[in-house]
């Protein structure tokens, strides 16, 4: 999640559908807050009584519209995964030898 012009805050979640990302969501942006997501199923209902919610259609080839895009989160995404792929080579999700 990030906010415009602001913070980031990643965590790892369980999944990516709507009983999953929703309250995570709620527990991590502001009430009042319009969330700018692309056409992910998970995100689908999460606007309306607390947040409004604006959609880009990236399948549709929209990427930005009237100021509503993902840019600044794929950006943070962009930047992490060259610094994975570019500097910790090794980098996995678990050892490669037996901790102790």
């Amino acid at each position: 999640m990030r906010q415009r012009g602001g913070r980031t805050k990643a965590q790892t979640v369980d999944g990516t559908d709507a009983a999953t990302l929703h309250p995570v969501i709620h527990r991590n942006v502001q009430t009042g807050s319009t969330l700018h997501t692309d056409e992910h199923g998970g995100y689908q209902g999460i606007g309306g009584l607390f947040y409004q919610h604006e959609t880009v259609v990236h399948s549709a080839g929209e990427y930005v519209r009237d100021g509503v895009s993902t840019n600044d989160i794929e950006s943070v995404w962009a930047v992490l995964k060259r610094g994975v792929y570019g500097v910790y080579h090794p980098c996995r999700s678990e050892a490669p030898w037996p901790l102790r």
